[in-house]
């Protein structure tokens, strides 16, 4: 027994350091697209040399690590502690007071957080802690970007993973007539847990060859870019294992790349995406933006009006919070001519969170690159200018 346990220790020590040693992912896969990636190879711990080929469904457990949208492991909601009403919208009965988020009778939408520090993502695992007290009667539910949790029904102190819906919005809702307050609101991103299935649904599991098993993911599961690391846990004897990912845009080039090669990324936001889209090799581009300071490089028609153009204002002082209330203007620079009024000269559009939205004319579009620039004023905060580059195709 002590042989094993001591096996299995020294086995993810190395595993742990290997794994940190390395920078480049295993394996590269398209963002959006199912496709099934291997978890093993599986082997005995008594021996760690004799793979396993009889592993099922139920005695394996997977955890999917997706990239963290904040520099450090924290709650992504603002004034969880409700020390007063910044950055909550109230609704119906709700009221902040005391330290609390209240609801009295309250049947249905009381409360709800945009979480100005970072918005929850849609597919990624999230976990949600709170706190009910002064509860007396019927439920109390929170939900994530518009995925709903466990209705709750008593005073206590509660923590659940929800999967974000949509990207988004916290909010809390009353049952019929619920009456309850809620405190210490923590939400904190979390490995997805996969449940692998036998065959016919999604994230089936089968057995390649010597202990090779393979899973297939989703597309709703690989549709976040960036790294990841899949680990599998066997319930039994035997070494858990983890591989290393990397989702990338559907555009990006290279043999290495899981699934058929494609051009279609609407929003490229590397300059290895902008490889793929003129036929040419990553390692061989020979184009230089470093002078553009863009939020994003975009590929649209040529020619063509582009509605709904989206902006976003950050605030000077934390630039990871949107700035709400601005007029918000824009110039356009096309393929390098002198900048001139942008969408006509008018205001964009409040979206909100520090979104804007402007439609930009056929005439600001009419170059094979287009750089946007965009200030907003106003007298809630001081913004960042917003800068854009654009890349055009003929329609």
């Amino acid at each position: 027994m002590f042989k094993s346990t001591m096996f299995k220790i020294l086995s993810v020590i190395l595993l742990t350091a290997l794994w940190t040693a390395s920078a480049e992912a295993q394996y590269k896969l398209k963002q959006g697209v199912a496709v099934p990636i291997p978890t093993g190879i599986f082997v005995d711990e008594t021996d760690g040399i004799t793979p396993i080929d009889n592993a099922t469904v139920a005695s394996i457990e997977f955890t999917w690590r997706q990239p963290y949208q904040t520099t450090t492991i924290e709650s992504i909601i603002v004034n969880g502690a409700f020390a007063d009403a910044t950055a909550w919208t109230l609704a119906g009965t709700g009221t902040i007071s005391g330290g609390t988020l209240n609801a009295v009778n309250e049947s249905g939408l009381f409360a709800t957080n945009t979480l100005p520090v970072s918005p929850c993502i849609q597919f990624v695992s999230y976990r949600v802690t709170y706190t009910i007290s002064a509860y007396t009667d019927s439920t109390i539910t929170v939900s994530l970007g518009g995925t709903a949790g466990t209705p709750r029904s008593s005073a206590a102190t509660f923590s659940e993973e929800i999967v974000c819906g949509a990207t988004g919005a916290i909010t809390f809702a009353g049952g019929t007539n619920s009456t309850a307050s809620i405190d210490n609101v923590i939400i904190i991103q979390k490995a997805l847990r996969i449940t692998a299935a036998a065959s016919g649904t999604a994230n089936d599991m089968i057995l390649d060859e010597d202990g090779q098993y393979d899973l297939e993911m989703t597309a709703e599961q690989l549709s976040v870019r960036g790294p990841h690391v899949l680990c599998a846990v066997l319930t039994s004897t035997f070494v858990p294992l983890c591989h290393n990912f990397e989702v990338i845009a559907t555009g990006s080039y290279g043999p290495e790349v899981d699934g058929n090669v494609s051009l279609v990324a609407p929003v490229i936001d590397a300059v290895e995406g902008i490889g793929t889209l003129i036929g040419t090799p990553v390692d061989t581009i020979a184009l230089d933006i470093a002078g553009i300071t863009a939020d994003a490089v975009t590929i649209v028609p040529k020619n063509v009006e582009y509605v709904d153009f989206p902006i976003l204002m950050r605030n000077t002082a934390s630039p990871t919070t949107g700035v709400t209330g601005q007029t918000v203007t824009c110039t356009r620079s096309v393929a390098g001519a002198a900048f001139a009024a942008a969408g006509g000269g008018s205001a964009a559009g409040q979206i909100g969170s520090g979104y804007y939205k402007l439609t930009l004319s056929a005439a600001d579009m009419s170059g094979n690159y287009v750089i946007v620039i965009c200030t907003g004023t106003g007298t809630t905060a001081t913004s960042q200018p917003y800068h854009q580059l654009i890349f055009t195709q003929r329609p």
